[in-house]
């Protein structure tokens, strides 16, 4: 996917979060309900960090070998760190004024207009959802499939809380019409703890990035070990060390190889044939990869 259309995805994410954000702020008081509310708060931090995205996106392109000779991938993982931050410093907001509206006796919404509202952009997100699918097929940039995935992450919140105030409508209309007061803050306190749990993985992930551990998923390194392992026995190597980490949107490769009198290839020619299988290999998934091979006959070199 090229630069123009990865941002052409990123600002029409930025526009239907404008529309969120706008209609969040304004039917939220209108309506008096919490969550709507949070809604468009939380529409408005993302096109924040949207935007935020975007100009660190053009600014990692920026060649600049001087002062990043290792490139500028490590800010990523250091703005999805304070991103998620701020994001869950409201989240923690959100869930204790929710708390606070219960315990002085509830709020007073209007749940048929609270769940007009939500079908409407219930139906938005889906339909987005699935122009966003379509037009980000082909694409392995990490950017657009963190969107991809934000969005629908988005829109199973949404069934969520939709699913949450119809059976809180249809219990208003029962015997139990005494707890139409507490749906408001029941849906944000729940919406808040499972926003929450999804935001601090991301958090930690981000963390560990930053610290320079591994995020790779056991299955995913033993499919890379399995292509290392075929090659080594293609050009017969006696042993091998593999390192391997995400930063950023960029995969981190180095691989140790050990050989010993039964390695045929002896010159630098010979040896970055092994290169361009590796690279061939291992890249066809990843759109940015670092990829660092050595070959040595001592152990020592691949502790």
């Amino acid at each position: 996917m090229n630069q123009s259309t990865e941002e052409k995805i990123l600002k029409s994410s930025m526009f239907v979060l404008l529309i969120f954000a706008v209609s969040g702020v304004v039917f939220g008081n209108l309506l008096n309900s919490e969550v709507i509310l949070f809604e468009g708060i939380y529409s408005t931090l993302s096109i924040v960090t949207s935007y935020l995205t975007l100009r660190v996106t053009r600014y990692i392109r920026k060649k600049d070998d001087d002062n990043f000779p290792f490139g500028k991938e490590g800010i990523i993982p250091l703005v999805v760190l304070l991103q998620f931050l701020i994001l869950n410093a409201m989240l923690i907001y959100m869930f204790v004024d929710a708390i606070l509206i219960i315990l002085s006796g509830g709020s007073v919404t209007n749940l048929g207009s609270v769940i007009v509202y939500l079908l409407f952009t219930t139906t938005l997100v889906s339909i987005y959802c699935k122009r966003l699918k379509k037009a980000s097929k082909t694409s392995q940039s990490p950017i657009i499939l963190s969107e991809v995935k934000q969005w629908h992450v988005t829109q199973k919140q949404g069934y969520f809380v939709l699913g949450g105030y119809i059976l809180g409508f249809v219990l208003s209309q029962t015997s139990t019409q005494g707890i139409t007061p507490y749906i408001d803050p029941i849906i944000l306190i729940i919406f808040t703890i499972l926003t929450i749990s999804q935001t601090f993985n991301e958090m930690i992930k981000a963390f560990k990035e930053l610290i320079g551990m591994s995020t790779i998923g056991d299955k995913t390194y033993e499919v890379m070990e399995d292509k290392i392992d075929k090659i080594s026995d293609e050009f017969r190597i006696k042993d091998y060390y593999l390192r391997v980490k995400h930063l950023g949107g960029m995969l981190v490769m180095e691989i140790d190889f050990l050989v010993d009198h039964q390695f045929e290839c002896e010159t630098v020619k010979d040896q970055d044939r092994i290169r361009d299988e590796v690279y061939r290999t291992i890249h066809k998934n990843n759109l940015n990869l670092w990829l660092s091979i050595s070959f040595t006959t001592d152990p020592r070199w691949i502790e």
